[in-house]
C-alpha cells in the first residue's frame, strides 16, 4: 500500500536490448587440446531477430561511414581512406546482415585448466582455436 507522503517509485530503466531481440540457447561442447586431451564446457548460441540483425549492421556501418568523413580532411590519405571504409561499411553492412547467430561463453583449456572468453562470432563447427596462456591448438565441437 502506498503512502501519499511517500516519494514516488522512480521507473526502472529499460533493458539495454529490446526483449524480443534473441533468443538464448545453451549448448554442451566438448573441447580437444593436442595429445588427446578432453574438457567440456557450455557455450550460448544468440538466435537474432531481424531486428536486432538490422540494428548491428546499421551501427557497424555508421562508424565505418564516420571514419569515411573523418579522413577527409586529411588531404594526402583521403585518396585511400575515403573510398576504403565507404567500401568497408557497404560490405560489414552485408555480412552483418546475414549473421542471424552469435557464439559466446566461456571455456577452458585441456591443457593448462585456464578459462578464455569467446568474442562473439558466428558458429562454424568446429571451431579452431588457440588458448591465450598456453598457445595449445583447441578444436570445439558441440556434443551430440
Amino acid at each position: 500500500m502506498t503512502d501519499a507522503f511517500s516519494p514516488p517509485q522512480q521507473p526502472t530503466p529499460p533493458p539495454k536490448r529490446a526483449p524480443g531481440d534473441e533468443q538464448i540457447r545453451t549448448i554442451a561442447v566438448e573441447v580437444r587440446g593436442q595429445g588427446g586431451l578432453k574438457s567440456s564446457g557450455t557455450l550460448q548460441i544468440a538466435s537474432l531477430t531481424d531486428r536486432a540483425r538490422f540494428k548491428r549492421a546499421t551501427k557497424t556501418s555508421a562508424i565505418l561511414f564516420g571514419l569515411a568523413v573523418a579522413c577527409l580532411p586529411i588531404p594526402p590519405i583521403h585518396w585511400v581512406l575515403v573510398p576504403a571504409f565507404l567500401i568497408a561499411a557497404i560490405v560489414s553492412f552485408f555480412i552483418r546482415i546475414g549473421t542471424d547467430e552469435l557464439l559466446d561463453g566461456q571455456i577452458a583449456c585441456p591443457k593448462c585448466q585456464g578459462s578464455f572468453e569467446l568474442e562473439s562470432q558466428p558458429p562454424a563447427w568446429p571451431l579452431d582455436l588457440t588458448c591465450h596462456k598456453c598457445k595449445a591448438q583447441l578444436t570445439v565441437a558441440p556434443l551430440p
